[in-house]
């Protein structure tokens, strides 16, 4: 993405996430993290999430909202 500090900025602010301390840019979810690195303009969007769930009414669910896709395994 083209500004990593906007990026995780949003998203922390959208979903009230902390950000991971020494690691500059990323934020913390649960036991996992969301880095945001710079890079590319057509690279300035996420496209995919897998989210790993122990609930049966969940596993093998995708859900497409806009242009992205999130899948539960």
């Amino acid at each position: 993405m083209e500004d990593p500090p906007a990026a995780a900025a949003h998203w922390q602010s959208l979903f009230g996430l902390t950000p991971t301390k020494n690691e500059e840019y990323t934020l913390t979810l649960g036991d996992r993290s969301l880095a945001f690195r710079k890079g590319g303009p057509y690279e300035n969007r996420l496209s995919q999430l897998i989210f790993n769930t122990s609930s049966p009414a969940l596993k093998g669910k995708t859900v497409n909202l806009g242009k992205g896709q999130y899948t539960s395994t």
